[in-house]
């Protein structure tokens, strides 16, 4: 199904190294002809330093390899040595005491090390040139450590423009290289670490903010769709309004990847929130989203949403699902979650009809949810078994009918109070920001008060007045 495919949208935001993980992927699927791919697999990695797989994918395409690359080949064999050579120093002395146990005697500075071993600012800012020439030649395991240990001795040393810049894009460099080596653990520390100097950077325009927001949200669809709990992760920080607001503003597309993770970890945070509405509540705003977005971005999964929780069409529906997993199985993020989805999108489904159903025929639910009828049977009898369903099965009618349960008063007390934490939170925050008016209006007031004694009798000035 080439007609969802992403990549053309997406590429423009992803570096090329994860670029060609992708399209290794579409051609494994074979979405696209086998030749487009090869062309495309060798003009991204001529572009790059990493001349073994370029010569490979060139004698792919050509039968042979170009002058050019061999050339090429020598040029960055002399560029590495040469960066070697900056780096020595302080990769010689990490390479002699062992980095870690460096970090154990707490001698992993830049100040100590150029102390006690003659490490200089420069030999430093070599290895991250080092590490930038390794990410390039496809080394991403060792380059990953070495901008690792280039973030530790740069932290807080100097305040240049120049070495905030390379600091930050450093963090760029680590992440895209956890990701290509498959440190998911490493990845998503690295990310959040990114997303939080992205949030705290001064850009010169909001726009650039923008940009560079936009970007994280494609880098960290590698690491939501890889780590155990990325899914879960992804949908908190999506729903942010900053998040949010790129989405909309310049990647509605993301809107597929957000989508998949809310109607995944419907069922699992249902019995983690169990008796609140917020995923209701999330549900919602994204049914919302859809809605006000749908005429620059859709696709099967959004279509999905939208025709059981706007339009209330479950034979539309159904096709969708039907598509659905076509669109997964092509999509690189997506195609090791059918199972998940297609489980989680029929308990939707289902969910959905009981709202506004008491009795249904057990043969007509097989139908809509896109099953077996003895298999649609077991799929019911294990939700009411786990709990997940108030019904009962009428083996006489082959019917399931619903049956309701009163909330009990400690439910409805823990849904009327469940804001209380998030209100006084955000008040406290309020009276710290203002507390300095707070004093100066408070001094004001009392020192006119002809009342001061009996306002000083209930307890503090600021909470008498």
């Amino acid at each position: 199904m080439a007609q969802y495919d992403l990549t053309h949208v997406m590429g423009k935001f992803l570096d090329k190294h994860l670029l060609l993980r992708i399209i290794d992927f579409l051609e494994d699927k074979k979405v696209y002809p086998a030749d487009n791919m090869m062309e495309s697999r060798f003009k991204i990695l001529a572009s790059t330093k990493n001349m073994e797989r370029a010569q490979e994918a060139c004698k792919a395409v050509k039968g042979d390899v170009d002058q050019d690359l061999k050339k090429k080949q020598e040029d960055v064999a002399a560029e590495l040595l040469a960066v070697r050579n900056r780096a020595g120093p302080i990769l010689d002395v990490m390479a002699r005491e062992g980095v870690q146990n460096l970090k154990d005697r707490k001698h992993f500075s830049l100040n100590y090390l150029g102390e006690h071993y003659r490490v200089t600012r420069e030999s430093v800012e070599a290895l991250y040139d080092y590490a930038k020439l390794q990410f390039d030649m496809g080394m991403y395991r060792d380059a990953l450590e070495n901008l690792a240990h280039y973030r530790t001795l740069t932290v807080g040393v100097g305040s240049s423009g120049v070495a905030e810049d390379r600091y930050f894009a450093a963090q760029w460099g680590r992440l895209a290289a956890a990701i290509l080596s498959h440190d998911w653990e490493s990845a998503l520390d690295d990310l959040t670490k990114l997303k939080d100097a992205i949030d705290a950077k001064k850009f010169d325009s909001p726009a650039a903010q923008l940009h560079q927001r936009s970007w994280l949200l494609h880098w960290s669809l590698f690491v939501f769709f890889n780590h155990p709990h990325g899914r879960s992760i992804m949908v908190d920080i999506l729903f942010q309004d900053r998040y949010l607001n790129a989405v909309q503003t310049s990647c509605p597309h993301i809107l597929r990847y957000l989508t998949t993770a809310v109607i995944i970890t419907h069922t699992s945070r249902r019995k983690v929130v169990q008796g609140s509405h917020q995923n209701k509540d999330r549900v919602k705003d994204l049914v919302k989203i859809i809605t006000m977005e749908k005429f620059s971005y859709r696709d099967p999964i959004t279509e999905l949403l939208e025709c059981l929780y706007v339009n209330f069409d479950f034979d539309a529906a159904q096709q969708k699902l039907r598509e659905c997993e076509q669109v997964l199985k092509n999509d690189y993020f997506l195609s090791n979650c059918i199972d998940d989805f297609i489980e989680n999108a029929r308990f939707i489904i289902f969910e959905t009809y009981c709202r506004i159903h008491r009795s249904m025929d057990i043969s007509m639910l097989a139908e809509k949810l896109n099953m077996e009828r003895d298999a649609a049977e077991k799929w019911i009898v294990n939700l009411i078994r786990n709990a997940d369903l108030n019904a009962k099965i009428d083996s006489k009618m082959n019917t399931v009918v619903m049956t309701s349960v009163g909330s009990t008063i400690h439910s409805q007390i823990m849904d009327r109070t469940r804001s209380v934490l998030y209100r006084a939170t955000a008040l406290g925050d309020q009276v710290l920001q203002n507390k300095l008016s707070y004093r100066v209006v408070s001094f004001y007031v009392i020192s006119c008060n002809p009342f001061i004694p009996y306002a000083l009798s209930l307890g503090t000035t600021e909470h008498a007045l």
